[in-house]
């Protein structure tokens, strides 16, 4: 993993990139809300998700088409995230979460290439891998289908038990269309080498949500590992879409998390 003092880093398929990793990208995606006690369960220790109510909690599904991304050709992903703060849970989640620090935490994310994959795995440790992930737009609705990958490239990548060609997730979003430019900056975790590595992202550009917009998401019935995971979040229904034709995101260079006592 590099240091933040690192400038470059050399990707297992022959790419260097530069820090911060600077992307452009269209992106649609929708918060629900799911079972805290299950989004609990795949957060760190360190984690608690965000709860709304003492037995619900936040989870965000996004359709992410990469136009440019420095030092790897585009590619596009579905990412599944939970929104976290540092800190133990409890129905005081939501109000830690405007005082603490506040990030998301990626359970599952789908690219459709080599590059793309090694740019999450080595860098950052992201879950990422290989797969199918097809976005269109029709009569004003986006669509986001993730299936296994079925033509033999990645072979290595496909999750163990899964069938090349299983459907595995679909999310499908009616866009919000007002737009107001926002600059906002977070914090990714991402579990590596068995500790908590947290890096800030930088989001600008012009940017719409919409509370309570449409969304629904479908979950595959096939054998690949996270359909059971998304079965058991009980998701219910969407209290927010978000979408930007051309987001500005800057990524930076990830550090080991150590909480306050420790440092």
């Amino acid at each position: 993993m590099p240091s933040e003092s690192d400038r470059f880093v050399r990707l297992s398929t022959g790419e260097t990139i530069t820090f911060p990793v600077r992307c452009r990208a269209s992106v649609v995606g929708a918060a629900f809300l799911a079972s805290a006690p299950v989004l609990e369960r795949v957060l760190p220790d360190e984690l608690a998700p965000i709860r709304v109510t003492p037995t619900r909690a936040l989870v965000v599904f996004a359709a992410v088409a990469y136009d440019h991304v420095d030092g790897v050709d585009s590619y596009d992903e579905f990412a599944a995230i939970v929104p976290a703060v540092v800190g133990s849970g409890g129905v005081l989640s939501m109000i830690n979460a405007v005082t603490g620090t506040i990030g998301g935490y990626v359970t599952y994310l789908p690219v459709t290439t080599e590059s793309g994959k090694a740019l999450g795995t080595d860098v950052w440790g992201f879950p990422k891998e290989v797969a199918d992930v097809t976005i269109t737009d029709e009569f004003g609705i986006r669509r986001a289908r993730v299936e296994t990958r079925a033509d033999g490239e990645s072979e290595d990548t496909e999750p163990e038990d899964a069938e090349p060609g299983e459907h595995v997730v679909s999310l499908s979003i009616s866009p919000p269309r007002t737009t107001r430019h926002r600059s906002i900056s977070t914090t990714g975790f991402a579990r590596r080498d068995g500790s908590l590595l947290a890096m800030g992202i930088d989001l600008r550009g012009d940017l719409a949500i919409r509370p309570f917009g449409h969304a629904t998401l479908e979950v595959g019935s096939g054998t690949h590992p996270i359909t059971d995971h998304l079965a058991a979040l009980e998701i219910g229904r969407s209290i927010a879409t978000f979408g930007a034709s051309d987001l500005g995101v800057e990524i930076h260079p990830g550090r080991w998390y150590r909480p306050a006592s420790e440092r």
